[in-house]
């Protein structure tokens, strides 16, 4: 065997070579012999030398070894007669003779190679065969030590998942959260303590049921679209209104994963519900204050703000709605540009200090309403302060108090001419004193002191009585004239007529008056039926003409004056004009100056705004018009109708 082993793998150059080393050897061997043979049995060394070399090298060789011993016999060691010798019968018969040894040497030998060749194959196969069964015994051996192996390995991590999973389960039931197992049509496949602290239903009681029927779920959407959320993105998440075992409606915030199979199939679906009731009612309850807080920051009419710790401006509505700035446009520290600019920085550094010390900021400053207005308010914010003390935030409020201002600015020039109307008044007061001691001087009392003169004469026992007479008529005369003196101031301090027929006959009756004493015409308009006004106001209107005439034959140079009334059912009108030269120009700015007779422009004035009236003056180079408008009180117009 292993002989054809070796033959199998001799290369062409040894077999070939084996060949012509055999021929060799025959060539010597036959000339060893050749004297002891002669010329008997030629070709047996030849012979022996293609067995040797079909037995070393094969067909090939064993054919180069017989042509090769045939030339050489023939050439060496034989003799021929004639140089044509191989076509001799006889040549013929030998080299037939010998081919035909050669041949058949050759046949049994390649017979002889064929049976080892296939007893070679044929036991190749069988080792083959034998080392392949071993082999694959061997395999399977292995494969079955790999196998055992790996069950005891499997079953080693079997049994260290079961308790993991068995530990993960024992943490899920310790979970707070309602954690349950379903399949796509939504029976529960697991139910944890959690979800039975939550529903009610104990575990053997929930395993197995519909999950949505159990519940009585209600969906923030549609179920089928829901499940395509799940097949498309793996998970879903969102509110869901439960019921409890009781009834309860209980809100959870909850969360879906599918877990798939080895093969992607979505088997089931995990559930995670974490009850959120409470913080729902508390943000429901937040959104109400809100909605309360903000319903209140618009009903009131204060602008309601609020800021960070560091006192930037976080939200102000009313703030917006009020000086028409956006949301952007307020917040930080953007809010200063509605300010006026000169009490920005007054109210920056207020602001930054109360900011440093979290103390309470109070201020005024004026802000720019939407229509462009500048508007003054009054602030005041305070800290919000958690427990620790740090401040959380500001709250601040801006109260419009333009109108308390204007009121203000109204008092103090009321006030300031309130003022000067005292003054005016003593002055007039003085003024009225001196002029009715001087009326009274150099009228009265000269007409009393000849009064006085012709009562002592009478006294005078011998006077002729012509004299006497005469001296009583003079004394007649001197007392009927200081009578006229008397009544004449009188009335100019309170005509009686007013009292007794009305405002009507007391302007006519002054009119007469006025007349005689100034020259000045005087023309009064009254409509029919005017009637009677209420006693203060028909002396309110009283004192305006005196003082308004008193004007005109002062100031004006106008040689008429006229006085027209109008009444309705809500005010009285009194129209003074003349055609003079007007007030002077100084007058005329100030329409609050001191005339002499009175208390001038400004007293009229205060007349009528006492009564809620208003008193308006147009002056100019053609004359001056005076307009008084007084309110009607109904109640003392109808008394004062009954009376006349």
């Amino acid at each position: 065997m292993e002989r054809l082993r070796a033959f199998a793998g001799r290369s062409t150059f040894l077999r070939y070579g084996a060949a012509v080393g055999t021929v060799t050897l025959a060539v010597l061997a036959r000339s060893a012999l050749a004297t002891v043979a002669q010329d008997k049995l030629p070709f047996a060394p030849f012979l022996i030398a293609t067995v040797v070399a079909a037995w070393y090298g094969g067909v090939g060789p064993s054919r180069l070894s017989s042509v090769l011993g045939f030339v050489v016999v023939e050439s060496i060691f034989v003799r021929h007669d004639s140089a044509r010798w191989f076509l001799t019968p006889a040549a013929l018969a030998v080299a037939i003779s010998y081919f035909a040894a050669a041949s058949a040497i050759l046949l049994l030998i390649q017979a002889n190679q064929r049976n080892r060749a296939y007893a070679l194959a044929r036991q190749l196969d069988l080792e083959r065969e034998i080392a392949e069964r071993v082999q694959a015994e061997t395999d399977l051996r292995k494969s079955r030590d790999e196998l055992e192996l790996r069950v005891l390995w499997r079953t080693a991590g079997m049994k260290s998942a079961q308790e993991r999973l068995t530990e993960q389960a024992a943490l899920l039931q310790l979970a707070h959260d309602a954690i349950l197992v379903t399949d796509l049509e939504g029976k529960i496949s697991f139910w944890n303590s959690g979800a039975e602290g939550i529903y009610g239903w104990r575990a053997d009681e929930a395993i197995g049921a519909n999950v949505h029927e159990l519940l009585r779920t209600i969906l923030p959407a549609p179920m089928n679209e829901i499940a395509v959320i799940l097949q498309n993105e793996g998970q879903w998440q969102g509110e869901l209104t439960h019921a409890t075992r009781t009834g309860q409606a209980v809100t959870v915030a909850s969360r879906w994963s599918l877990q798939r199979d080895r093969e992607g199939k979505p088997p089931v679906i995990l559930q995670i519900n974490r009850d959120v009731t409470e913080r729902k009612r508390a943000e429901e309850a937040l959104r109400h204050s809100e909605e309360r807080y903000r319903a209140l920051v618009v009903a009131t009419s204060q602008i309601v703000w609020t800021a960070d710790p560091n006192g930037m401006m976080t939200d102000a509505p009313s703030w917006q709605a009020f000086t028409g700035q956006s949301e952007d446009e307020v917040k930080g520290w953007k809010w200063l540009d509605s300010l006026h600019p000169e009490d920005r920085d007054r109210a920056v550094a207020l602001w930054s200090d109360a900011v440093l010390h979290q103390s309470t900021y109070e201020t005024e400053y004026r802000i720019r309403k939407s229509d462009g207005d500048f508007r003054h308010v009054s602030v005041r914010a305070v800290p919000v302060k958690r427990a620790g003390g740090s401040v959380r935030g500001w709250i601040g409020a801006c109260t419009d108090v333009s109108e308390r201002k204007r009121a203000q600015e109204a008092l103090q020039s009321a006030n300031a001419r309130l003022s000067q109307l005292s003054r005016d008044l003593l002055r007039t007061q003085d003024y009225e004193r001196r002029r009715i001691a001087r009326e009274l001087h150099d009228s009265t009392a000269q007409l009393l002191a000849a009064l006085q003169i012709n009562l002592t004469r009478l006294q005078d026992p011998g006077m002729d009585p012509d004299r006497r007479k005469r001296a009583l008529s003079e004394a007649a005369d001197l007392a009927a004239a200081c009578s006229t003196e008397i009544r004449t101031v009188t009335y100019l301090l309170h005509p009686p007529v007013l009292d007794e027929v009305g405002l009507a006959g007391a302007l006519q009756a002054y009119a007469q008056g006025f007349k005689q004493r100034t020259g000045i015409e005087v023309e009064i308009k009254l409509p029919p039926g005017f009637g009677r006004l209420s006693r203060e106001l028909e002396s309110t209107l009283f004192r305006i003409v005196q003082e308004g005439l008193a004007n005109v034959h002062k100031h004006s140079g106008s040689p008429l004056a006229v006085i027209r009334l109008e009444r309705d059912e809500h005010e009285a009108r009194l129209y003074l004009q003349d055609r003079g030269q007007g007030l002077p120009l100084a007058l005329r700015q100030r329409a609050n100056g001191f005339v002499h007779f009175g208390v001038g422009i400004l007293g009229m004035r205060e007349r009528a705004e006492q009564l809620g009236g208003r008193l308006e003056l147009d002056s100019n180079a053609t004359g001056t018009r005076i307009t008084v408008t007084l309110p009607l009180v109904q109640s003392n117009e109808k008394n004062a109708n009954t009376l006349s």
